[in-house]
């Protein structure tokens, strides 16, 4: 156990000693394979999906100044179309409202 311990570089000889330069050594070599595969891997990756992006125009910037309020609630329309908020909502056609208008005009 003791050696093993010595072998990680938990007991004896430490960072100074030359155990710990040897096994760094041989971490790097064992591994750089595995290390660029995985790099390369995750490169493809990125690179599809900025592809993905940007085939489909999935994200877009719109610009906001904030001292205007026209761009404020066109920021606003933009996200309430994202989230589609609204749709759930009860619609009242042109039928509802000519009823609602002939009612308040037959009161008078």
């Amino acid at each position: 156990q003791q050696q093993q311990q010595q072998e990680e570089g938990l007991v004896g000889g430490g960072t100074a000693g030359g155990t710990a330069e040897k096994k760094v050594e041989t971490l790097s070599s064992k591994d750089w394979k595995r290390i660029s595969d995985r790099r390369r891997k995750q490169n493809r990756l990125t690179e599809a999906i900025c592809s993905l992006l940007d085939d489909y125009s999935m994200v877009s910037f719109i610009p906001l100044n904030i001292t205007d309020e026209e761009s404020i609630d066109h920021v606003l329309a933009h996200v309430d179309h994202t989230i589609q908020y609204g749709e759930d909502l009860e619609v009242r056609g042109a039928d509802d409202d000519d009823f609602a208008t002939a009612g308040e005009d037959g009161e008078d």
